[in-house]
């Protein structure tokens, strides 16, 4: 393809850092639309430091403290690092034990990350989405509010991002099984 033809970077799942799994058709749509999540959740970040600033301003310029900017701080840090975790792993970008799995071929690595993603990631994700459904629905009825005197209100919005971030995790953890059950059953490898 020519410079001109390139697709933008953003509209295309990254590859495998390893460049050995093959990607499935719902890997490359689950991984491209968790890609521009990513990319679009990434503004939180600067929204933070927007607010930090506008805190420390209020703070040391005027003498004032806002209960309200200091649980925004921590909101957009929550939201951040929530949709941050899928991106993380379409990307490859999460923590590994490098050590350990340089050692092993790339077969037995896949067959790790399925056994994994089977056994602890999946039954995790389907018991954080189970029970943060309730938690957020439970917050939404009851109207929950800050405790603190000049919090936030509307508590739910902040607790919508736990099943939203995990629904995202798990089905980048279903993305990376489709592949490594693509890479193992092909015969040539």
């Amino acid at each position: 393809m020519s410079e001109q033809q390139t697709p933008d970077a953003s509209a295309r799942a990254p590859e495998d850092v390893a460049g050995v799994l093959p990607h499935t058709a719902f890997s490359r749509t689950a991984d491209a639309i968790i890609y521009r999540l990513g990319v679009i959740f990434s503004a939180v970040w600067f929204l933070l430091v927007l607010v930090i600033i506008l805190n420390v301003v209020l703070r040391f310029g005027f003498s004032a403290t806002k209960i309200y900017i200091e649980e925004l701080q921590w909101h957009i840090y929550a939201v951040g690092i929530a949709f941050a975790l899928a991106f993380a792993s379409v990307t490859d970008a999460h923590i590994r034990i490098d050590l350990l799995s340089t050692r092993f071929r790339k077969r037995t690595t896949s067959w790790i990350e399925v056994i994994g993603t089977l056994v602890f990631l999946l039954p995790y994700c389907a018991l954080v989405l189970i029970y943060s459904v309730t938690f957020v629905t439970n917050s939404f009825a009851s109207g929950e509010v800050s405790i603190s005197p000049g919090g936030l209100p509307y508590r739910w919005i902040i607790k919508c991002t736990l099943p939203l971030a995990f629904l995202l995790v798990a089905i980048a953890a279903i993305s990376r099984l489709t592949r490594c059950i693509a890479y193992l059953r092909d015969t040539r490898r």
